[in-house]
């Protein structure tokens, strides 16, 4: 993306600004690691630009966090690529 928006920077006049897709791909993301299809998953998230957040994460109408930080990746193994574990998630009250 660097790429691209410094191409249309040098080559255009138009003013842009390049931002991650993290919110959008989140909710997929999470879906994959418990093992869930897109549809069966609900993903309320806010962020921009490598800060997403899920506010709500449910898979079929039920909280579907119990069952992240039981394996936090795919097939109940760590991904290892979690940036802030249980620690943060207590202190801003996602537990």
């Amino acid at each position: 993306m660097t790429m691209l928006c410094r191409a249309m920077q040098r080559e255009t006049n138009v003013q842009l600004v390049g931002l991650c897709h993290s919110v959008q791909g989140l909710g997929g993301k999470l879906g994959r690691w418990i093992g869930a299809p897109q549809e069966e998953i609900l993903c309320e998230c806010a962020g921009i630009n490598h800060q997403a957040w899920a506010l709500r994460f449910e898979r079929n109408g039920q909280d579907a966090y119990p069952k992240l930080r039981e394996g936090g990746g795919p097939a109940g193994r760590s991904t290892g690529r979690t940036r802030c574990g249980s620690r943060c998630s207590r202190r801003w009250g996602t537990t």
